[in-house]
């Protein structure tokens, strides 16, 4: 339901040259979910459109959004006028997607309601018409990443009905929608498995036994138990991973570590830019658009790519960035004539190629050679 029952280590204690990525291994990956989480913390600063009173997460993938929202506010969120941070909303969480129907009748949104409830639910509909902490507040739904759309329309509809008199509005952190509705996801966050929880803080169920104690522990839980996500007994060591790898990412940021890309709804992203890179931002964004095509250059080979194999070799960059330019093209129906192809191996200028020397990143023409995958 809330934060407060979200697991996380209080403590930051990664050294930052002893500690590995194992799961966000590739540099531009993080820079970029970095850049993203910005995009969000705007939304919730008050930066585009005002303020929400309360943030609702969709388990169980958007449980990670979270928290690398968390773990950066200090650092990113837009200071109030007295140059002091501005409290977070506050994070909610329930469990909606696009595939399992919940119970989508008068009671089953009653329950929903009910999680929320000031008090003791009341019984039955009587639930529609009992206080709530959502009623005339404005919320925000985030889900982590949208391919149709569909798991945030649904919960919006949903939330909508539950809540009749909130300010609902929708947010996805991670954008992959084909330019056509028969093409595949263009991206995927890297801990989202569609088969398997390694990565995921909940589950769908509760372990055997475990049900009856929590359902005990709050009417409100007892109530709404169908649209909440489950506590395993314990964690697996791949979502105390990611944890770790969100906490030191933000750690990065913070230090200097992570190029900071702003939020492009940012008025002050020119400024920010320069506080945090020292570098004006027609330097910085030639550094971004390199370490976009040495790193990133295809979503499935961005996991080969990490700080020790360094960038892709410039003839494996060139191909990528050639395929990609076809895929588009044939997206778009362009087979007839077609735009023309231009590829620039670095375009850096000597400003941001001192900056990717200083922050260790290997130099083009030292690239080692990453195959690229069948």
């Amino acid at each position: 339901m809330t934060e407060a029952l979200t697991p996380h280590s209080e403590t930051h204690e990664h050294d930052d040259d002893s500690f590995e990525y194992k799961i966000l291994s590739n540099p531009y990956e993080r820079m970029h979910y970095v850049h993203l989480t910005d995009e969000l913390i705007a939304q919730m600063d008050g930066t585009v459109g005002g303020s929400p009173d309360f943030v609702v997460f969709l388990d169980k993938s958007a449980r990670p959004v979270n928290w690398m929202v968390r773990e950066l506010w200090d650092t990113l969120a837009a200071k109030q006028p007295d140059g002091t941070t501005p409290e977070r909303p506050q994070s909610l969480f329930v469990n909606i997607d696009g595939r399992s129907k919940r119970d989508e009748t008068p009671e089953g949104i009653a329950n929903l309601r009910a999680l929320f409830s000031v008090d003791d639910p009341a019984e039955g509909l009587e639930m529609m018409d009992a206080p709530t902490h959502l009623d005339d507040k404005k919320v925000l739904i985030v889900d982590e990443v949208a391919v149709s759309g569909d798991t945030l329309r649904r919960a919006n509809h949903l939330i909508s009905k539950a809540f009749p008199d909130a300010d609902v509005t929708t947010h996805d952190w991670m954008n992959a929608r084909p330019i056509r509705p028969d093409l595949p996801a263009t991206n995927n966050p890297r801990w989202y498995e569609r088969n398997s929880d390694r990565y995921r803080s909940v589950r769908e169920h509760a372990a055997p036994g475990q049900e009856e104690t929590l359902r005990a522990s709050d009417p409100r839980v007892d109530r709404g138990w169908d649209w909440l996500a489950k506590f395993p007994e314990q964690q697996e060591e791949g979502t105390l991973q990611l944890m770790r790898e969100i906490e030191q990412l933000a750690e990065d940021v913070r230090v200097g570590r992570l190029p900071y890309e702003p939020a492009y709804s940012r008025e002050d992203d020119e400024e920010r830019i320069r506080e945090f890179s020292g570098m004006e931002p027609k330097d910085f964004y030639t550094f971004v658009r390199w370490m976009k095509q040495s790193y990133w250059p295809d979503y499935n080979v961005a996991s080969t790519l990490t700080d020790e194999t360094g960038p892709l070799s410039e003839e494996n960059a060139r191909e990528f960035a050639r395929l990609e330019h076809v895929r588009r093209q044939q997206m778009l129906g362009h087979r007839g004539a077609k735009a023309r192809f231009e590829f620039t191996p670095d375009p850096r200028t000597s400003e941001a190629v001192r900056y990717s020397e200083q922050l260790g990143f290997a130099s083009q023409s030292l690239a080692r050679q990453v195959k690229k995958a069948s």
